[in-house]
Formats: structure tokens, C-alpha cells, sequence
């Protein structure tokens, strides 16, 4: 995969979807401190995190 096949697929996410994504890792931050600065389980950031995983899955599959 090249990088500019990963940037793409980073720029089709909505702006919330590229937040969460940045905190996690590129900021590292837990999915414990982004739940309770959202006010939301971190059950439910663990859910985003893999929909959003699985949306950037099936946008580079395609690009194979």
C-alpha cells in the first residue's frame, strides 16, 4: 500500500471520523480519556473505531 492510497482513504472519512482516528493514533490517546471527554462508553469509541477501521479496510481493497 502506498501512502497516497492511505491519505485518500483518510480524506473520505467525515470530520468527526478523522478526529477520532488521529486521537487514537497519532495522539495515542485511550479510548478511556476520548469516552469520557465525549461522554460516552468506551465501548461505544471501541465500536467507531472498528467501523470506521473496516470503512478505510473496504476503501483499500478496492484500490488493490
Amino acid at each position: 500500500m502506498r501512502i497516497e492510497e492511505l491519505h485518500r482513504a483518510l480524506n473520505t472519512l467525515s470530520k468527526e471520523e478523522r478526529e477520532l482516528m488521529e486521537a487514537i493514533f497519532y495522539r495515542e490517546e485511550s479510548l478511556r480519556s476520548i469516552s469520557r471527554r465525549e461522554k460516552v462508553t468506551h465501548q461505544a469509541i471501541s465500536g467507531r473505531r472498528d467501523r470506521i477501521l473496516e470503512k478505510l479496510r473496504k476503501i483499500l481493497e478496492d484500490k488493490v
